[in-house]
């Protein structure tokens, strides 16, 4: 969510989150947050809902030694959120083949706007070009692995 400051950004996703678990639309959710905001993030969640159980992962929660257990905490435990930094969500693995699928997924989509964009904007075609070209790169470095 990128709003102005006091805009009600964490509430929003504190309420969606539990809005969606209440509806039985998720049995969990990620919270993906900058370094910084974590403790602020996690604060103002049982601000609002003191009653939750969310897990928090900070850099102690992700040095090598514990990083295994906190991911199978976080799998199996019965948690509403879990909020993490950047850097320690970098650190779970993720299966190469969804990662593949996400890629070319993501791909696709660049493809769609390029096709859709006026032949004038030529600013945001060469933006685009540039972020499918990386898409690419990673899918070739992914496959590069493999072999």
């Amino acid at each position: 969510m990128a709003h102005a400051v006091g805009a009600g950004k964490t509430f929003s996703m504190a309420a969606a989150v539990m809005e969606q678990k209440r509806l039985g639309l998720i049995s969990k959710a990620v919270i993906v947050v900058p370094g910084h905001c974590l403790a602020q993030m996690a604060r103002e969640f049982l601000m609002l809902y003191p009653t939750a159980r969310i897990m928090v992962a900070d850099e102690t929660n992700f040095i090598k030694a514990k990083r295994q257990r906190f991911i199978a905490r976080a799998a199996t435990e019965n948690w509403d959120a879990i909020i993490i930094t950047h850097d320690a969500f970098k650190f779970i693995p993720v299966e190469a083949g969804f990662e593949r699928e996400m890629i070319e997924d993501q791909i696709v989509s660049y493809e769609t706007i390029l096709s859709g964009l006026d032949g004038d904007d030529r600013i945001s075609r060469k933006r685009i070009e540039r972020m499918k070209e990386g898409m690419e790169s990673k899918l070739e470095g992914l496959a590069a692995q493999k072999d």
